[in-house]
């Protein structure tokens, strides 16, 4: 059965110009023009025109069932062509990778991607954009953002990358490593009627705000702080201009009880993450207090960061205290444990605890003498590395008045400083502690650590008293069962005497602290050594981690290699590289050094090494210097040592593309780290190997002074060992 006509509309938006002729629509909007031939289907595509609005009218006449389904196509396609040139389209997509990090470098301004160390293979996909469609790097780790105004191009060019790393000749069930769509969303956010409330605890009050899409990535939610400083600034004197970054609300003060101010902004930090900043203040005592709370989410591990401070302009380095962190002084036994989160300076941070202990010491002394007697000899080296007298322990914090006339007052008395060290653990990992100029200030030291099972529990991503079912420890063993005979099962190709077996043995994971099974193999790498690979992987959180060890004695020489890459030598970054525990990294021509014990032990490519180095200092790293510094992020009065660290990063970027020669150096005192030679067995022209003899502090600290290198025979049959020898 026929129908007589069959008829859909579509609105066209008031921005949007829409031309048909011949059954070829043209639609052009605020982003472009888009043009499609609907000329193979029979119907009429006609342009109405209202008092209200205009439409397109769509219409097929006497159509059966195969011909009227195409209607609502036709619709639909040129629907999508209005949005494009509208809001645009945008894909986002996640590299997925077990052990090989993909490495993906968008190329000729975004119309072209080339993808490398897919699953550890040499081999560089090429994959075209098609017409209109830009590819880049997203802010967040493994994310590509593709973005163009026809639906159809930039669908194609995602579906092309997908294919480009499509698993081949393996079970796809296993390895799930490729590129994949991840959301898709439009270049241009429609505002959503979404509520985001932000509570906080020590204001007691809730706001709430509208959202945009995804909040993370929205630079209208979460603005910069130059960018506010320089809305406020353009503000002021304008009448009816408001502020729109802040909100403010009435709260409590903690300390004359009134009704006081309390002010939010959501802002981003610079090579950091989001932040909340709650400023409050009290008109009635003239009470101050800022505080910080994290809008990003819990990082994979848990940091501690150390710095030496040897004098007072150390004090100057900024600090962002999470609400986990705990933040630790060893000189002084004081230790300050987790609580509001703070957005400071070192300086402020130990004027904070002065303040806080001393402003019940009057009453304290009275009541409890003896408590109030070992408060005091806390406060007065404190008071000495701050310069101040017992009464300006307040400094500028909590007061309303001039702070830069009080901190001139405090300095006068010219006491020495006495350096100490600082620590910050933090287990979610979103604390910081600033360094000077890059990562090789000698005073600055970070440790990435595994949480145990009781910090995944303060944290709230393991259920206190969650134990291991009977059923999850059997899947978990038959899972790891099944790994360790299918890694059986490879043998190397060489046909070397390298042992089959793999061994295993239980162990607890580091995140979800769950039992699992942890796989051990003996390789050989040519022109090498012997190394022990460890593999561990959790069936019920899923968390991966893979170390290296040497399987051989300690060497007597430590060793230093050398590597000179030339720019626009791309085969230098596919060298196969083991840098062990105990080896230390350098690239001095962008002053980069890695103290030994950074990132671990890692069997990778020395592009894979590159990526590591930079995806941890991007993402831990922002502005350096004194957080009161007025006129942050402004032109002209910018940090020198924040545009420093820029240039560092933009150095660091360079060599990885390699635009620029650089000098790689591995420094291991125990020889146990490698860098492949593409010339082996012949010597490599760009590589020098350097074998010398370690020092006593070196041993001293591989703990290779204390071993006992003979006379267990001795031992065994009651004789004095040779170190007891030496110590009568």
């Amino acid at each position: 059965m026929k129908d007589i006509s069959s008829v859909e509309t579509l609105v066209i938006p008031a921005d949007v110009t829409v031309a048909i002729k011949a059954r070829k629509v043209t639609v052009t909007g605020p982003r472009g023009t888009l043009q499609k031939n609907v000329g193979h289907v029979q119907m009429d595509i006609q342009i109405v025109k209202t008092a209200k609005d205009n439409k397109i009218v769509f219409t097929i006449w006497h159509g059966g069932r195969k011909h009227v389904a195409c209607l609502r196509t036709i619709k639909s396609a040129v629907e999508n062509m209005i949005t494009g040139v509208t809001r645009g389209f945008l894909y986002k997509m996640k590299l997925v990778y077990a052990h090989f990090p993909i490495n993906a470098i968008p190329s000729d301004n975004g119309e072209s991607l080339q993808i490398r160390n897919f699953l550890g293979e040499k081999i560089v996909r090429e994959c075209p954009m098609l017409e209109g469609t830009k590819v880049s790097l997203s802010e967040i780790k493994d994310e590509l953002i593709l973005q163009g105004n026809d639906i159809e191009k930039v669908s194609q060019s995602a579906a092309s990358i997908t294919d480009k790393c499509r698993v081949k000749n393996k079970d796809i069930r296993k390895f799930l490593d490729g590129v994949y769509i991840s959301e898709r969303t439009n270049v241009v956010q429609e505002e959503s009627k979404d509520v985001a409330i932000v509570v906080l605890p020590t204001c007691s009050c809730i706001i709430t705000t509208k959202t945009y899409g995804n909040m993370s990535s929205n630079p209208e939610l979460f603005p910069s702080l130059g960018d506010v400083a320089d809305r406020t600034d353009a503000s002021n004197g304008v009448e009816g201009e408001e502020l729109t970054d802040m909100q403010t609300v009435e709260s409590l003060c903690m300390r004359c009880h009134d009704q006081g101010t309390t002010r939010l902004l959501l802002t981003t930090i610079p090579y950091f993450k989001e932040i909340i900043v709650s400023s409050f203040y009290c008109e009635h005592c003239g009470f101050r207090d800022t505080e910080i709370q994290s809008a990003g989410e819990i990082q994979p591990k848990g940091c501690t960061f150390t710095v030496h401070m040897l004098s007072r302009e150390d004090l100057g380095r900024q600090l962002v205290k999470s609400n986990w962190a705990t933040v630790t002084i060893p000189e002084f036994q004081l230790t300050i444990p987790p609580g509001r989160g703070q957005l400071t300076t070192v300086e402020g941070l130990i004027r904070d605890t002065v303040r806080d202990l001393a402003i019940e010491q009057p009453v304290r002394r009275i009541v409890d003498p003896e408590t109030a007697a070992k408060i005091d000899a806390l406060l007065k080296p404190l008071r000495d590395i701050l310069d101040i007298d017992e009464s300006d322990e307040d400094g500028a914090a909590g007061r309303d008045g001039d702070t830069e006339v009080m901190v001139e007052q405090d300095r006068d008395t010219g006491r020495p400083f006495v350096p100490f060290s600082i620590q910050v653990d933090d287990p979610s990992g979103n604390s910081y502690l600033a360094f000077k100029e890059s990562p090789a200030d000698p005073q600055w030291n970070l440790r990435a650590y595994n949480r145990t099972n009781e910090q995944n529990v303060k944290l709230g991503l393991v259920a206190e008293g969650a134990e291991t079912t009977e059923a999850e420890k059997l899947e978990s063993a038959a899972a790891a069962t099944d790994a360790m005979h299918r890694a059986r099962a490879v043998k190397p190709e060489d046909g070397s005497t390298v042992p089959e077996e793999v061994f295993s043995f239980p162990s607890t994971c580091m995140s979800c602290g769950h039992e699992q099974e942890t796989l051990m193999k003996p390789i050989n790498i040519p022109y090498f050594k012997d190394v022990i690979i460890m593999s561990t992987n959790c069936y019920a959180c899923g968390y991966r981690d893979v170390e290296v060890k040497s399987g051989g004695k300690i060497s007597e020489k430590g060793k230093r290699i050398t590597l000179k890459v030339e720019a626009g030598d791309e085969d230098a970054l596919s060298r196969d590289m083991l840098k062990s525990d105990t080896c230390g990294l350098e690239i001095p021509e962008i002053d980069l050094a890695l103290q030994p014990g950074t990132l671990g032990g890692r069997f990778t490519t020395l592009e894979g090494i590159l990526n590591e180095i930079y995806d941890e200092l991007s993402t831990k790293v922002f502005r350096t210097g004194d957080s009161a510094t007025a006129g942050v992020g402004q032109i002209g009065r910018e940090d020198p040592e924040a545009r420093g660290f820029a240039d560092f990063l933009q150095g660091l970027k360079d060599v990885m593309a390699v635009k620029r020669d650089f000098t790689l150096i591995l420094d291991d005192p125990v020889a146990n780290s490698y860098l492949q030679n593409l010339n082996a067995p012949e010597p490599d022209p760009d590589m020098e190997i350097d074998e010398y003899e370690r020092t006593k502090e070196q041993n001293d600290d591989l703990g290779i002074s204390d071993m006992v290198l003979e006379g267990y025979n001795e031992e065994a049959e009651g004789a004095p060992t040779a170190l007891e020898a030496k110590t009568e």
